[in-house]
């Protein structure tokens, strides 16, 4: 009778035992997996070599005066907009320091009104005549920009000078009768003036987003003022005094791969 008991509780403690055992397996590894991971160290961001595209738009900001052949005289203020690209890349010269070389197209467009009282042409009279002078003036810029690096995620500032080799300069000024609707074309053609470099300052303000690994994306704000003007001042028509300045915002997209 004892050997039976001692058999029966031998024999239930096995099944026990078996139990418990692929209750562990089977538990252990929803354990394991609900167990938090140990948060990895942030990435560590570093000034290197970085590939970038770069585009936005800008606000081509024309100061001074010119003197038409048509006795229309353009004085003052105007401003247009236009799209500008391009790329470049950043040369890592110290953890805070950069040289940062572009190349880009920046293709700006403006126009001057004027008005005043002339003889017409459709009748031999006089009347009202309105001007109207497009100044068509394409660059393409190399620019050799010093940058300073705040924060690689963050901040960042650049300066220095920008060569602009001017691609096209050209002048259309047409006159408009305005009793008749009658439009003379007076000028087009490219300014009467030896210019086919522009040379200016740009001074740059920037701040740097990291989406992914070594990806940069780059909002910034420039300002490019030019050292000259452009000039004929002769006596005789066409005579002119001409500061073309940009306002440019900029998208920049970069690639660091060393």
């Amino acid at each position: 009778m004892r050997t039976f008991t001692v058999s029966i509780w031998t024999d239930a403690a096995t099944r026990i035992a078996i139990v418990l055992v692929l209750v562990f397996w089977g538990v252990a590894p929803l354990w394991a997996q609900t167990e938090p991971e140990a948060p990895k160290p942030p990435e560590k961001l570093y000034n290197g070599w970085q590939l970038s595209l770069y585009g936005g738009g800008s606000l081509f900001y024309t100061n001074g005066e010119y003197n038409g052949v048509c006795n229309c005289d353009f004085v003052g203020d105007v401003t247009s907009f236009n799209a500008i690209f391009g790329s470049s890349v950043n040369i890592p010269v110290h953890p805070d320091f950069a040289l940062y070389l572009r190349a880009g197209l920046n293709n700006a467009s403006t126009t001057w009104s004027t008005a005043r009282t002339d003889s017409l042409t459709s009748t031999g009279g006089s009347g009202y005549v309105l001007s109207d002078m497009t100044f068509d003036y394409h660059l393409l810029n190399v620019d050799v920009l010093f940058r300073l690096i705040g924060s690689m995620d963050g901040e960042r500032v650049y300066i220095g000078p920008s060569f602009g080799i001017v691609g096209r300069k050209n002048v259309r000024v047409t006159d408009t009768e305005l009793s008749s609707g009658l439009i003379r074309v007076v000028e087009d053609g490219p300014l009467d003036v030896d210019h086919s470099l522009r040379v200016s300052m740009i001074i740059g303000a920037e701040y740097a987003f990291v989406p992914m690994k070594n990806l940069y994306v780059v909002p910034a704000f420039e300002v490019d003022y030019a050292f000259g003007k452009i000039i004929q001042d002769r006596s005789s028509r066409p005579n002119f005094i001409l500061r073309p300045t940009y306002y440019k915002l900029l998208v920049t997209v970069a690639y660091q791969f060393l």
